[in-house]
């Protein structure tokens, strides 16, 4: 699975990720229903393919991720679009 089929599934703003009901929780939890850009990629990728991905998605986006996903204007489709463009090559 990649990361944007997390953000599909549920996506939030403030924590890595939340329950079905808003409670924060951690990314791997089997509670966990929804999850920020950081979070989506700390559930799919190890250290060292985060770091790849962090860097393709500072080339897009030139600021801090979590900033960029809790800002109040983002919406879920500007974040499954960023992950669909940094995940496109192989790691």
């Amino acid at each position: 699975m990649k990361a944007w089929q997390y953000i599909q599934k549920g996506w939030c703003q403030g924590s890595e990720a939340r329950t079905k009901t808003g409670k924060k929780c951690s990314t791997h939890s089997p509670n966990a229903a929804a999850w920020c850009l950081a979070g989506a990629l700390h559930k799919i990728y190890s250290a060292d393919e985060r770091g790849v991905i962090d860097d393709r998605i500072y080339e897009l986006i030139d600021t801090n991720i979590i900033d960029w996903n809790d800002d109040p204007k983002r919406t879920k489709a500007e974040v499954i679009a960023l992950l669909k463009k940094a995940e496109r090559k192989p790691l």
